[in-house]
């Protein structure tokens, strides 16, 4: 996971003001956020916020993605998604 934590802190500074969206796993099948993208994440969606290694995650199945995705832009929130094409 801390692979793809620096991963989303890189497109963080790509895209300040954005929510980065890490589309992970098998087949890209959960859609997670980090640490500060985590917290406003869980608080909108109204999802648990979880810890690894001292950094907060927030994440869904990526069958909820149009749900949620929706519920982010109404608002008010940037998202940029970032799908995962190798192994981190």
């Amino acid at each position: 996971m801390e692979v793809l934590i620096k991963k989303a802190t890189d497109f963080k500074l790509k895209y300040p003001g954005f929510i980065i969206l890490m589309l992970v796993g098998k087949n890209g099948n959960t859609a997670q956020a980090y640490n500060h993208d985590a917290r406003i994440m869980a608080n909108i969606l109204e999802l648990p916020l979880l810890n690894y290694n001292g950094n907060d995650y927030c994440e869904f199945d990526y069958k909820n993605l149009d749900k949620y995705l929706s519920k982010l832009v109404r608002s008010g929130e940037k998202v940029a998604i970032c799908e995962q094409t190798q192994e981190p």
